[in-house]
């Protein structure tokens, strides 16, 4: 047989440092089709058959390469280059379709892609390594004139030795049209097919191997054994007309291998519809070899082009001659390419193999219209979960996390120094105010968003899992909610239903990553999301005499890292009910409201400011006409505009106004032990928040009135951190009520100490609350508070006192 295919006019002598062999001979034909190796395959009559189609088919693309494709394949090869030597070729599959030499090419490449792409591979490594040759033929004057570019000549030079393992590639992107994973069935196998999702677990690296050597037991001849689809397998028999023998010895060290890697992903948020809930979400595997192992991590959203094919289903133990397993099989994709980013895929890694994130001139028009209205900020806010009525601060500091600060890579930070952009949002209050329906509106509007619930969640499944892979018993990473989310929104509703989980989301949401250390795995994974929680308060209603880490039994630590704090309480208002009884029938009707139903202003929940203090609020007050509110989707672009291409910066109006809050919460807060305390990280958190004002108008410069509406909204804040008796910072009332408790349960246990004994009635309780000058109500209160604290224990008519210490 002719191996040696295409072999140039003039041979040239090859001065590239190479191992052994080219890719125009035997060897680089060997690689790329293993099986040419198989002994027991070589010499049959279908094996010709499909190497003399073989043989046309890179023929065709060698023609094709060498004349019109050549400048295709040039800014390919530009444009990708891994490690030191050509790995990966990506080709766009629409431009290379254009003026593709074969008529039928959806049937070449889409429907028979095991056949056509290593042939087009073979044929593009093999016009690269003729031009090569050609070049380094010229003399230095003649190299200057060439017309190629240094970035090609470099990935001439790095062209890799012969090897199964270091096979380039030719692999293709922007297919089409992209296959949902739920679409994938029986009919699509060995097809080419691209697909997008999430990855949810990665597994180990480890060596396959494609052909292997045998040596017989009997007359000791070598036979070489190709193994399709890593499928170990002997030979039938010995090549030898004298043996014939059926015992053969595997050749282990002499086995050709290649890398290999196993993920799974899952499908995207936006593709389980409302339509569609219920079902659960699809989920595939895919098997990376050569240079696509390690090119994404679990919580990355990737495009995947590649084959599907099937696999036998293993038993419990890998065992796959398990009579009830015997027949079942299930769909794999062997990947062609990988190429990852967020929705759109934006990142700088895809930048020049897939067309980025664009937005058209009419939106861009219509964004800038919408930034440039007066009330451009009172629109935005309304048009977040209109369905709620009122709130309108609430929503205010929901709407800025939407758009989140500036990331730490475009300020004037180190480069090595973490700057954490996204802001957490904690939202406490009675049940039945809507939080959730504000968290699932959040979570749809969000170009990246993950919604769990605090009932079905554990510690692992917000960070990350280590699985336990069968057959095998290697050890693989799954990501949870917070990796999943990475660069966008985790909304976590019944937060206070996790209490035991909370230490798992201390490191998350200052450092933006996840440590683990488990089954000898040590690593750390990104988890750049914002956390939006809603929790109730533990009795069911918010207690006006405690702290709202009292309400919720919640840690000062975890309490701290969240940049708002919202209280919403559900307090009887006459005329606020009347007003969102209107609201809410209106809106089962199908009736619009008119402009005498226009809300007034009464403050927000558990606020006494009123509206000349508060600019802010006095505009969202304003009501605003249903037609300028702005529809899902184009909040969710104008969100993704605002994100990809402002980056705010805080002039000096700006930060002289940050600075002065700031000093006076830290006078106020100084001998407030109760509340929680302020630290720099407030500071930092109204700068981000500063930062996401600006960019709500598409405004590159943070002003002095962007500072002032977000010190109103953090002003609501740090009032829902303290006892909201006094609606004071500092909260005098609140600490002499903590001491009467104290000083009330320490006569308590003095008077057990003395007399010995432990029940007391009620009018033992008065006698003793007179020494501290307490009303019975008073009295009443602080018994109350020490049974709910577990101190007194009631027994019929009178409370025992369960310790004297």
């Amino acid at each position: 047989m002719d191996w040696d295919i295409f072999t140039p006019s003039q041979p040239a002598k090859v001065s590239i440092s190479r191992k052994s062999g080219r890719w125009n001979d035997e060897e680089g034909w060997q690689a790329y089709f293993p099986e040419e190796t198989d002994t027991e395959l070589v010499n049959s009559e279908a094996h010709r058959t499909k190497f003399e189609g073989r043989k046309t088919i890179v023929e065709t693309f060698y023609n094709y390469f060498q004349n019109q494709g050549l400048g295709l394949l040039k800014k390919a090869v530009e444009g990708k280059k891994t490690g030191t030597y050509v790995s990966s070729v990506f080709v766009d599959y629409k431009a290379f379709k254009k003026n593709c030499p074969i008529s039928d090419l959806d049937d070449a490449i889409c429907n028979m892609p095991e056949e056509t792409i290593p042939c087009l591979s073979l044929a593009a490594i093999r016009i690269l390594e003729h031009i090569s040759e050609q070049i380094e033929q010229q003399s230095v004057n003649e190299l200057q004139s060439c017309q190629y570019s240094h970035a090609f000549l470099e990935a001439l030079r790095s062209i890799p030795p012969v090897s199964p393992g270091a096979r380039p590639w030719i692999r293709f992107y922007n297919l089409e049209q992209s296959t949902p994973l739920k679409e994938l069935k029986a009919a699509f196998v060995g097809k080419l097919v691209s697909v997008t999702g999430t990855v949810i677990r990665v597994s180990n690296i480890r060596q396959q191997v494609l052909a292997i050597p045998f040596i017989c037991c009997r007359c000791g001849n070598e036979i070489m054994k190709h193994l399709p689809d890593y499928k170990y397998c002997v030979p039938h028999r010995c090549i030898s007309e004298t043996c014939k023998s059926k015992t053969f010895k595997p050749v282990r060290n002499k086995a050709l291998t290649v890398d290999w890697q196993k993920i799974r992903i899952q499908e995207a948020g936006q593709e389980t519809i409302s339509k569609e809930a219920g079902r659960m979400p699809r989920m595939i595997d895919i098997e990376l070899t050569g240079d696509l192992i390690d090119t994404c991590h679990p919580g990355d959203v990737v495009s995947v082009c590649g084959i599907i094919k099937v696999l036998p289903v293993t038993g419990e133990n890998g065992n796959r001659n398990d009579q009830t397993q015997k027949s079942l099989h299930h769909l794999y994709i062997d990947a062609n390419s990988v190429l990852k980013g967020s929705k759109g895929f934006s990142t700088e890694e895809t930048i020049n193999m897939m067309k980025p994130l664009k937005f058209r001139r009419e939106e861009i028009a219509t964004f800038k219209k919408i930034a440039q209205d007066d009330n451009a900020f009172s629109i935005i806010v309304k048009s977040l979960c209109p369905s709620i009525y009122g709130n309108d601060i609430i929503k205010a500091g929901l709407t800025l996390i939407l758009f989140g600060g500036r990331s730490g890579k475009d300020s004037n930070h180190q480069e090595n120094q973490h700057i954490r952009s996204d802001l957490h949002c904690l939202l406490v209050g009675d049940p039945g105010l809507g939080k959730s329906q504000m968290l699932k509106s959040i979570c749809d509007l969000s170009p990246r968003g993950v919604y769990v619930s605090g009932n079905s969640s554990s510690a692992a499944g917000l960070t990350v899992t280590v699985v336990k892979e069968q057959g095998s018993g290697d050890y693989s990473l799954e990501a949870g909610a917070l990796v999943l989310g990475d660069q966008g929104i985790c909304c976590v509703d019944e937060f206070d239903k996790m209490r035991n989980e909370h230490q798992a989301l201390l490191e998350t949401m200052e450092q933006q990553r996840v440590s683990i250390a488990k089954a000898g795995i040590l690593c750390s994974l990104s988890a750049r999301t914002s956390v939006i929680a809603a929790a109730n308060p533990c009795k069911g209603h918010y207690d006006g005499t405690k702290t709202i880490a009292e309400n919720l039994r919640m840690s000062p630590q975890l309490l701290s890292r969240f940049d708002l704090i919202f209280l919403m309480l559900d307090k009887p208002h006459e005329s606020k009910d009347r007003q969102l009884a209107e609201y809410v029938t209106s809106m089962h009707l199908k009736q619009t409201q008119t402009s005498s139903e226009t809300r007034r202003s009464f403050g927000e929940p558990g606020s006494q400011l009123s509206v000349s203090d508060c600019v802010l609020s006095a505009r969202l007050e304003k009501s605003v006409p249903k037609d300028k509110l702005l529809s899902h989707n184009i909040f969710r672009r104008y969100i993704s505009f605002a994100k990809s291409t402002i980056k705010p910066q805080l002039n000096s109006s700006a930060k002289k106004v940050l600075q002065e809050f700031y000093l006076e919460l830290r006078r106020q807060n100084r001998d407030d032990s109760d509340s929680i305390p302020v630290t720099t990280r407030l500071l930092e958190s109204l700068v981000r928040l500063t930062e996401a004002r600006a960019r709500c108008e598409l405004r590159t410069e943070a002003t002095e009135e962007d500072a002032k509406d977000v010190v109103e909204i953090m002003r609501h804040s740090i009032i829902a951190t303290q006892a909201p008796v006094n609606m004071k910072l500092k909260g005098t009332k609140r600490g002499s009520q903590i001491a009467q408790f104290k000083k009330f349960l320490r006569i308590l246990q003095a008077e057990a100490s003395r007399t010995g004994k432990t029940f007391f009635s009620n009018e033992d309780m008065k006698e003793l609350g007179k020494r501290l000058f307490l009303s019975n109500e008073q009295v009443k209160e602080m018994v109350e508070r020490l049974n709910y604290e577990g101190f007194l224990i009631r027994k019929r008519d009178q409370w025992k006192l369960m310790t004297c210490d």
